[in-house]
C-alpha cells in the first residue's frame, strides 16, 4: 500500500483556492493541475508500505501530538521547485503567526520521529507547501504562467483553517487517477481517540 501523512485542509479552503486559481488552470493545459478533493499538505511521504505500519505510526504519534495544541494556518504566496526558470512544480505556501509556524515544525518533527524505527527516514526538510500541479513529461511553460501565479492572493485571513489533527492516508491508483483513502486520523492536543476530518474529504 501506498501512504502519507498529511494535513486536510477543509472544504471550503479547497474550493476556495481552486476557484481562485480557475483561470490559470483554463489557460494553461501543459499543467497536470491537483484535483480539488485531493489538494493536502504532506508531512512525510511513505511510500509503499506494510499493511501494519499505519497502526504503528499511529500508535507512535499519538503521544507526540497530545503536546502540540491545534492552531491556525492560512494560504500564502505561490511557488515552484525546483526554481521559477524551470519550474516541474506548482504549490501555494502556508503561513501563520509564529506560533502557528512553531506548532507546524513540531508537528513535521514529530512525525518524522514517530517514522524512526518503522520507516527509513525522510532525510530533507519540511518545506510548508501543498502541491497545485505539476508540469507535465515533455512540457515546458512559459513566464506567463509565472506571472499568473505571482497575480493570485488573499486576503488577510482568507483561507484561513484550524489544523486539530493528521491524518495517515493511502493514495489508490485507478483507471479515473488516484483516490486518497483516510486510514488514521489522530488529533493533537488531547490524550486519545480519533477526529474527524476537518470539512470532510
Amino acid at each position: 500500500m501506498r501512504c502519507f501523512v498529511c494535513l486536510v485542509p477543509p472544504a471550503p479552503v479547497r474550493r476556495l483556492l481552486c476557484e481562485r486559481l480557475s483561470r490559470v488552470r483554463r489557460e494553461h493545459g501543459g499543467v497536470k493541475w491537483v484535483r480539488e478533493d485531493l489538494l493536502h499538505v504532506t508531512l512525510m511521504f511513505l511510500g509503499e508500505v506494510a499493511p501494519r505500519v499505519p497502526s504503528e505510526l499511529e500508535l507512535r504519534l499519538k503521544p507526540l501530538l497530545a503536546g502540540i495544541p491545534p492552531f491556525r494556518l492560512g494560504l500564502g504566496g505561490m511557488g515552484v521547485f525546483p526554481s521559477a526558470s524551470s519550474p516541474r512544480v506548482l504549490w501555494v505556501g502556508l503561513e501563520g503567526d509564529g506560533g502557528s509556524m512553531e506548532r507546524l515544525k513540531a508537528l513535521a518533527e514529530a512525525v518524522e520521529e514517530a517514522s524512526r524505527g518503522v520507516l527509513i527516514a525522510r532525510g530533507e526538510p519540511f518545506v510548508p507547501h501543498m502541491t497545485l500541479g505539476r508540469v507535465r513529461r515533455g512540457e515546458t511553460v512559459g513566464a506567463g504562467l509565472m506571472d499568473a501565479l505571482e497575480g493570485v492572493r488573499f486576503r488577510p485571513g482568507e483561507g484561513d483553517f484550524l489544523v486539530d489533527q493528521v491524518v495517515v492516508m493511502e493514495s489508490r491508483l485507478g483507471p479515473g487517477g488516484p483516490s486518497y483513502v483516510p486510514l488514521k486520523r489522530i488529533p493533537l492536543g488531547v490524550d486519545g481517540g480519533l477526529g474527524g476530518l476537518p470539512g470532510g474529504l
